[in-house]
């Protein structure tokens, strides 16, 4: 019973515990999720092909993560695979952290944006372990979700002395980097003088192209091409004569009822949660969350051409552009609620 005392007792514990506990929960989820999503490896790829780039283009041409673990290696004894998993955690673990940072910039506590952040390790899973399409694990993934959070933070701030050497590291990591400078568009318009935000797109612009041309030519004898055309594949999608008789990754439904999974698979992006953004947009009341929100649409639309939209995975790096403002639409009509004396009820049976 002192353990249930001393829990519901929280006005007891101070700061520097409730930092413990936050970090120690960061931590369990970040091993948990690393650990289910390293069992997604391609079976065409071993870990130590990922460390000699033994694969083809676009993937090999996201080469960040990859030289630092071939660094690492360099310099210790510790197995690749071993690399590439605390590689892993690490990301997991600093996407959590960053998040709540983020959070804290819309919702103004240090404790609630913490509770929130846990949001992520939800959302995560959707995009980066459930979908069975094409079930992939490059060592990349998790790192676009981080220098996407760390981006969208240093652009509200315009703090642009660490944020154009993030976007030159999350460039090398991967070449959808390119929609922070969407973000920036769409957030700064009218927001910022003219000539200004367009010497800050056109520098970034600048820093992309000769990045990828540099990594085109590190690797050009490398098979495949930097960008191919996904659109046929993507509206086969919906087709199970087509998908049933090419790919053997398909899920094995009964075709009525596949047809009908593959359109609520597609709609499930993000685990449904930008209905709630649709549904309130007119509660989602700050001028950047709004405006960084619609740069899911282009994001959307360029994958329909350059990616696969049924494989999530490349969806992962924009989670924070749905799932902060589902969260801060959902803080603002429990907010509402209490303001208008709107009571929420709870079971009064309490502990003796």
């Amino acid at each position: 019973m002192k353990l249930f005392n001393w829990i519901n007792n929280t006005r007891t514990v101070d700061q520097k515990t409730i930092t413990i506990f936050y970090m120690v929960i960061l931590a369990l989820f970040s091993f948990l999720i690393a650990g289910y999503r390293f069992s997604l490896c391609p079976p065409y790829i071993t870990f130590e092909d990922f460390l000699k780039q033994n694969y083809s283009k676009p993937f090999v041409n996201r080469a960040l993560i990859v030289w630092i673990a071939k660094l690492i290696v360099k310099y210790s004894s510790v197995s690749s695979k071993y690399i590439f998993f605390i590689l892993e955690f690490a990301a997991l673990i600093l996407s959590g952290f960053y998040f709540s940072k983020y959070i804290n910039i819309f919702i103004k506590n240090k404790n609630i944006s913490r509770i929130l952040s846990f949001s992520l390790y939800f959302i995560i899973p959707f995009e980066l372990i459930l979908p069975r399409y094409i079930p992939l694990w490059y060592p990349y993934d998790t790192y676009s979700l981080l220098f996407f959070i760390c981006g969208l933070i240093l652009i509200h701030n315009r703090n642009f002395r660490w944020f154009y050497p993030l976007f030159i590291i999350a460039t090398f990591n991967r070449e959808t980097s390119c929609f922070l400078t969407v973000v920036m568009l769409f957030v700064w318009w009218k927001r910022m003088p003219n000539k200004t935000l367009l010497l800050h797109l056109s520098v970034q612009f600048i820093i992309w192209v000769t990045i990828k041309l540099f990594l085109n030519l590190i690797f050009a004898n490398q098979p495949g091409s930097q960008f191919s055309d996904q659109l046929f594949y993507n509206l086969n999608f919906f087709s199970t004569v087509y998908f049933s008789v090419t790919t053997s990754w398909a899920i094995k439904l009964p075709s009525k009822i596949e047809s009908i999974f593959r359109l609520v698979y597609i709609l499930g992006n993000f685990g449904f949660i930008y209905m709630l953004i649709i549904i309130f947009w007119q509660k989602l009341d700050n001028i950047f969350l709004r405006r960084a929100t619609l740069a899911v649409i282009p994001f959307y639309l360029s994958m329909l051409y350059v990616g696969l939209i049924y494989e999530y995975r490349i969806f992962g790096e924009i989670i924070p552009l749905v799932l902060m403002p589902a969260l801060y639409i959902l803080v603002k009509i429990i907010k509402e609620m209490k303001e208008d004396n709107n009571r929420i009820d709870f079971d009064t049976n309490k502990l003796k």
